[in-house]
């Protein structure tokens, strides 16, 4: 059917001249004859090669009677690609000729590879899979990098984080990640066992992480237990670790400290007593004579090696930091504490 109306194209206007996706597009159109009330003009790109519409893609659209401008933003994601435009009426239904050949640049790929979850107060990193400059809030500026970090995050740094990347052709592409933090859990370890033990008193279980449903970790652990032959000996650090279920986790620490004790029990007889303890400047031992009397620090160093006697019942142990050490007679050992 043939219709007086007439729909013709003016010069197609790129004000950033570089032909991007996400470009401003400006594109004059003059008519001839009469457009009905309600009447839609509809700016559209053409399919990839610009010689056919068998799939166009809808641009821009303006109701009116009479001739005007598209002011309108070259599609995302359009391939690059030769192309070319046209306006369609919706009544009466009038197509006009073809635009210029366009040639649209290609726009670079961009993705934030990080999603969360973002805690309060714990530092974060986001990434994206191309070098770029990067804003967000609370001042938030970062250039020429695929990756950022936040330090000590406060509710200030909540918000849009966007990274730009800018290609050879001028084409710019964005993505954006916003941040919105979860409160961490509060978790403690208070271990109830001895924070000081002999390689050979075995399997020690792991308790006292709250709350529960958390892990142990550290050398010489496994599952809940904490095995001293392999740990060997020294300050162990143990660590409680709990995830809440929004993703937050925090951690608490205790130290066991292991002793290699020789294979020796670490309780004295009945019959033998040691006072004070704690001491602060000398200790006694009573039921034994003629028998040496080793005192070493937490890591075997030997302190004082003298031998007690019925007029030599007192060790000196003057100067000393405060802290443990141990006192060994015979195949027996015995904890002090110097406060």
């Amino acid at each position: 059917m043939l219709y007086s109306q007439t729909i013709t194209p003016g010069t197609i206007v790129d004000p950033q001249g570089n032909w991007c996706p996400g470009d401003s597009l400006i594109m004059p159109y003059t008519i001839t004859g009469t457009f009905n009330p309600g009447n839609m003009f509809i700016l559209q790109m053409s399919d990839a090669g610009g010689s056919t519409f068998t799939s166009p893609i809808n641009v821009d659209t303006i109701i009116s009677t009479t001739g005007g401008t598209f002011s309108s933003i070259i599609p995302m994601g359009t391939s690059w690609t030769d192309r070319r435009l046209r306006i369609i009426s919706s009544n009466p239904g009038v197509t006009s000729s073809t635009s210029a050949l366009i040639y649209l640049q290609f726009t670079p790929i961009l993705n934030i590879i990080n999603s969360g979850p973002f805690c309060l107060g714990q530092s974060f990193s986001i990434g994206a899979d191309q070098t770029g400059n990067w804003t967000g809030p609370n001042g938030f500026i970062a250039t020429f990098t695929d990756q950022v970090y936040i330090y000590n995050p406060t509710y200030a740094d909540s918000g849009s984080y966007i990274v730009s990347v800018t290609n050879g052709h001028g084409c710019t592409n964005r993505d954006t990640i916003h941040v919105t933090f979860n409160i961490p859990p509060s978790v403690s370890f208070n271990y109830p066992g001895s924070d000081t033990i002999c390689t050979w008193y075995g399997v020690q279980s792991l308790t006292g992480g709250t709350p529960l449903g958390g892990t142990y970790s550290g050398y010489g652990v496994s599952g809940n237990n904490f095995d001293p032959t392999m740990s060997g000996t020294g300050t162990m650090e143990i660590v409680y670790t709990y995830t809440a279920a929004n993703g937050c986790s925090n951690a608490d620490t205790t130290s066991i400290t292991v002793l290699g004790c020789a294979g020796i029990e670490d309780n004295f007889s009945q019959r033998i007593h040691v006072y004070p303890n704690p001491f602060t400047n000398s200790i006694t031992i009573e039921g034994i004579e003629d028998k040496q009397a080793i005192v070493t620090n937490s890591i075997g160093e030997i302190i004082v090696n003298t031998k007690i006697t019925e007029t030599n019942r007192t060790i000196l142990l003057e100067n000393l930091p405060n802290g443990i050490y141990f006192l060994r007679i015979d195949n027996r050992v015995q904890k002090l504490i110097k406060n």
